[in-house]
């Protein structure tokens, strides 16, 4: 099976929903100019997606899902770090 990593854009909000291509392994998170992004590794012969839930959660911030963490970064407006964590 051949693999690929790709970009899936995040906006800046608390809580998203995404579609990502199915059985996508999410890596990390990284900004790539502006724009926040997943890195995932993806089959390059999958066509179907899935729906997945996201969370962006400020250093102190308290939230109640159930989640795994993916990565954190500094928000375009400095000293802010966002943490990315994915609802399971």
């Amino acid at each position: 099976m051949l693999k690929k990593v790709i970009r899936i854009p995040l906006e800046l909000r608390t809580k998203q929903t995404i579609d990502v291509p199915k059985n996508a392994n999410i890596i990390g998170v990284d900004r790539i100019n502006v724009k926040l992004c997943l890195m995932a590794i993806v089959d390059v012969e999958e066509k179907e997606f899935e729906i997945r839930q996201f969370l962006t959660i400020a250093t102190g911030e308290s939230f109640k899902e159930n989640a795994n963490y993916i990565g954190s970064h500094e928000s375009n407006v400095g000293s802010i770090m966002q943490h990315i964590f994915e609802i399971v």
